[in-house]
């Protein structure tokens, strides 16, 4: 139970484990007054944490964003892969609409998916200003292709609003408040730690089943931090080997 690794959780994995902590301690010892101080001087710092974080602690936009952009991701491979379509077509009104929409896609970029959030979203703008001018307009009519580019348009938006909401929310965030609400929480979990662990030799009895419990939940966060860090190394690595492909 010594030497947490604090440093590895999020505000959020720091604030439910002091959550989870208090209710195991304050069930069991309840007549412990070192651990009810301690443990009211901890419900005030996740309190505060709760205050300083706002929507933030609860809100959950990563997964929403990654899905949000595989829609569009999606709909943009299916707008770009059906203007090839007719670039050989034998009707030659539909072979010239293609070529002309695939010069658009082209010049925005074939593999715009591959790229980062901010940088995708400028691009799939820049081609949709691009595919609503009158040729284009008329190009996607001759090869029924104005449907892709109404999903794409759709996805965009619903894109952009999830990310926009991402980003309201984090802007509200007392950051202050956060970072002192942080380093008490530390402070009041690791001397809730010690205390426990080091009265589990003296007070078998009353300290080590707490002790047994405390491990089992602390197994239980280090695992999922862990893994969400093993995940997004991944993802970081994909992200830059999608990157360099694309140069």
């Amino acid at each position: 139970m010594k030497n947490f690794p604090f440093s590895i959780l999020t505000v959020k994995e720091l604030y439910t484990f002091g959550k989870r902590l208090l209710a195991i301690v304050t069930s069991a010892l309840t007549e412990n007054v070192y651990v009810k101080s301690l443990g009211q001087s901890l419900a005030n710092a996740n309190e505060n944490l709760e205050k300083a974080m706002g929507r933030a602690l609860t809100s959950e936009f990563t997964p929403v964003l990654i899905e949000k952009d595989a829609a569009r991701d999606n709909c943009f491979v299916g707008l770009r892969d059906h203007c090839n379509a007719f670039v050989h077509s034998p009707v030659k009104e539909k072979a010239a609409a293609s070529v002309y929409l695939t010069g658009i896609i082209h010049s925005v970029g074939d593999t715009i998916y591959r790229h980062a959030y901010a940088i995708e979203t400028a691009e799939i703008n820049a081609l949709l200003a691009h595919l609503n001018d009158p040729q284009a307009v008329e190009a996607l009519t001759t090869i029924g292709g104005t449907e892709w580019v109404e999903q794409l348009s759709a996805a965009q938006q619903d894109f952009e609003n999830t990310y926009n909401d991402k980003v309201n929310v984090e802007s509200s965030i007392n950051y202050t408040l956060m970072s002192e609400s942080k380093k008490n929480m530390t402070q009041y979990l690791d001397s809730l730690l010690n205390y426990i662990d080091g009265n589990s030799a003296y007070e078998p009895a009353t300290f080590s089943p707490v002790k047994v419990k405390i491990e089992e939940v602390i197994t239980d966060v280090i695992s999922q931090a862990r893994l969400r860090i093993s995940v997004a190394a991944r993802n970081k690595k994909e992200e830059q080997q999608a990157s360099a492909t694309a140069k």
